[in-house]
């Protein structure tokens, strides 16, 4: 869409951007509930994006057909084979009853072209695209002082995770050793493996 950087890389496997240099925002984008979800946060980053993915295919973790499914979609619209219109159809067919993953979906939309979504059904907030950002978050301000040279390491091993299709359990023991000192963010990193039992 609009909002989603081009150099988000978007394949089955993405896990992080390659060498962003984005400034993320210190906070997730503020999503209002109501009859339309309307984007407040101005400017989303690839950091965002990859968030968002992530919270995606977690969400759909049982269903992975339903993630591949997401992907084509995000893919024909970056080869222009479909409109913004086609897209957010698909979408909010796609994400029919997860008003959560259709609100953050609006926040990269423009504004006035959001998803509406049932009246029926009162939206939740995007619990996991946010618990996602919050930990990207955590993890670079925790870093701050060694010029985000964990963050980036971190952001590193989740790319190649994606590129060369390493085991989760590979994955899990890199960061383990990154995070040495840092049990808390290792306990977190655990919640968003695709696999609870990661060794």
């Amino acid at each position: 869409m609009a909002g989603i950087p081009d150099d988000v890389p978007v394949d089955s496997e993405t896990k992080a951007p390659s060498g962003s240099s984005a400034t993320h925002s210190d906070r997730p984008p503020q999503i209002s509930e109501g009859r339309t979800a309307r984007r407040v946060a101005p400017k989303l980053t690839s950091e965002d994006a990859v968030a968002y993915l992530i919270a995606v295919r977690k969400a759909f973790s049982e269903k992975r057909d339903v993630y591949e499914r997401f992907l084509e979609i995000m893919k024909d619209f970056k080869t222009h084979r479909l409109c913004r219109v086609d897209v957010t159809a698909k979408v909010k067919e796609l994400f029919e009853g997860r008003n959560d993953l259709i609100m953050g979906f609006n926040a990269f939309l423009p504004e006035g072209t959001e998803i509406t979504v049932d009246e029926d059904e009162p939206p939740k907030k995007p619990a996991e695209f946010q618990e996602a950002i919050d930990f990207v978050n955590k993890i670079k301000l925790r870093f701050q002082d060694d010029d985000d040279r964990v963050y980036k390491a971190f952001l590193d091993i989740l790319n190649k995770y994606r590129k060369e299709d390493k085991p989760i359990s590979e994955v899990y023991l890199e960061v383990a050793v990154l995070f040495d000192d840092q049990p808390d963010l290792l306990d977190e990193f655990i919640k968003f493996l695709p696999d609870s039992n990661p060794i």
